[in-house]
């Protein structure tokens, strides 16, 4: 018979002599990964993991090495440079495309900025010789106010309170820039928008549910524009599209689901734009993109008593015994308009024809731009400097002859020193 006491110590050795055995092991493989991270060749592609990865080019030659993968997280991918920026090529021809570029830009929807956050941010000082991010800044300011479709249906004190709630607040809509290593400035495809109370515009605040709808409906297409002659891709104009529903002056208790109209806003950076000195001018379209209209923003501040856009919203429900409002439906749309191109010119205009080149929509919305600050063209000033007063006549013709052509077709109409309002409505 065994011993109990020398059972119980050899079983003891053994365990002592298989920890050895792992702890060896362990040690063994800790160093053969240690000389193999020494010795690995240092073109060999080193792999990080993170939330959003995409191959990225060399930061000098632009050009991605055979084989080579690097995933790109945080920091690097928040300044996208212009090739890495979704493009629209073209505008969309029939009510079909439309309605599918929209449908398919839902994940590209504005997203409100979070409660206590700074409505009007500093930008960011560019850098020459680098690219980076500016910043967001406000485009249009929108006001809200309730239509006449329906107001008797609310109680007298619920009429009353949405009525001043309209009044005290405004929506800020925030397109994201950026520049590259010669500080031009270009757009991303982020939209952003600022909800806040007018006579607390430091800082934004959260918003009741039907501003949710409301921004959600405000979708980025992408940036448009590459310049026919060059080939380059300019970055300077930022088509979104928003819907809002096109239904009947009768109101029933229930939402009537009326037909969704469709419309176009351009955001738009002027030739000469830098990151030091730039303004963004807006276009909008009406009648179902039938017209383009150059907005006159009036004063840029978002806390100006008139508003950029001001739209009407109906409430097509009653919730919590009737004393609350639900189911809002903005059913017009109304702007200061500073001049008018017919969406079938901008169409011509970027086919060309055999004794034109077509233009990009980026050219066209600068000589829009030109045109609607211009006072009607009878001659060109003078200037003393020859060279000068030679590039002026070739500007003051070329705008001329855009003009006369606009003008036979009847497709433009130059601004009035009064803006004049105008609605998108059914």
């Amino acid at each position: 018979m065994i011993d109990p006491l020398i059972l119980r110590r050899a079983t003891i050795a053994l365990v002592i002599l298989l920890a050895g055995m792992i702890g060896w092991q362990v040690v063994k493989s800790t160093n053969e990964q240690s000389t193999a991270t020494k010795e690995r060749d240092p073109s060999e592609p080193e792999l990080s993991l993170g939330s959003f990865a995409q191959p990225s080019l060399s930061s000098e030659s632009g050009e991605q090495p055979a084989g080579e993968l690097t995933l790109r997280v945080g920091k690097i991918g928040s300044a996208p440079r212009r090739d890495e920026i979704t493009v629209l090529k073209s505008l969309p021809n029939s009510e079909r495309d439309w309605t599918r570029a929209y449908t398919m830009a839902k994940g590209n929807s504005c997203r409100l900025i979070a409660p206590g956050a700074s409505v009007s941010a500093p930008l960011s000082m560019a850098r020459s010789g680098q690219h980076g991010e500016l910043g967001r800044t406000s485009a249009i300011t929108i006001g809200l106010e309730m239509a006449s479709q329906g107001r008797q249906k609310l109680p007298s004190v619920t009429r009353q309170q949405v009525d001043q709630y309209f009044e005290d607040h405004r929506l800020s809509v925030q397109p994201k820039l950026y520049y590259d290593e010669e500080k031009r400035v270009y757009f991303g495809t982020d939209c952003l928008a600022a909800f806040f109370e007018i006579e607390r515009p430091g800082y934004t605040i959260e918003p009741e549910p039907m501003i949710n709808v409301a921004v959600s409906r405000f979708r980025t297409l992408g940036i448009v524009g590459v310049s026919e002659e060059s080939g380059i891709l300019l970055g300077r104009t930022l088509a979104l599209m928003f819907a809002f529903e096109k239904s009947d002056d009768t109101v029933s208790g229930v939402a009537d689901g009326g037909r969704q109209a469709l419309e176009l806003m351009l955001l738009h950076l002027p030739q000469d734009s830098t990151a030091d000195d730039f303004d963004i001018e807006v276009y909008i379209t009406s009648d179902e993109r039938t017209n383009l209209h150059r907005l006159d923003l009036g004063n840029e501040a978002v806390n100006s008593p008139l508003p950029t856009i001001s739209s009407e919203v109906r409430f097509d429900k009653m919730i919590l015994m009737g004393m609350y409002p639900a189911e809002p439906v903005v059913t017009k749309v109304h702007f200061r308009s500073a001049g008018i191109l017919s969406m079938e010119m901008v169409t011509r205009l970027t086919r060309g024809t055999s004794e034109r080149t077509g233009m990009s929509l980026t050219e066209i919305l600068d000589e829009f731009g030109k045109l609607a600050m211009q006072s009607p063209i009878d001659t060109a000033p003078k200037y003393d400097d020859p060279e000068v007063a030679e590039a002026a006549r070739r500007k003051y013709e070329r705008l001329k002859a855009m003009r006369e052509e606009v003008s036979r077709d009847d497709a433009i109409l130059m601004p009035s020193k009064r803006p004049m309002m105008t609605g998108l409505d059914d």
